[in-house]
């Protein structure tokens, strides 16, 4: 997975804040199925600085994303 950051208001380069693969031990779903990342990413400004990011989805995300991907689980 790879996240990036860049200006709102301006244009902007982009920097990347995470670039790995995500490990099954960054992902957590709980009893109702909302999925939440964890990952440890860089700091916008401060080199060598890290930040605990997390993004949480819930059921109407996912199908939102599923269907974008045009996959079927057989509903």
């Amino acid at each position: 997975m790879k996240m990036t950051v860049q200006p709102g208001k301006r244009p902007g380069l982009p920097k990347a804040l995470f670039n790995r693969d995500l490990r099954t031990s960054d992902i957590e779903v709980d009893e109702t199925g909302v999925v939440t990342l964890t990952f440890v990413g860089d700091d916008i400004y401060t080199p060598r600085a890290t930040q605990r990011f997390s993004i949480t989805l819930g059921q109407n995300e996912i199908e939102m994303m599923v269907e974008a991907m045009g996959l079927d689980f057989g509903r």
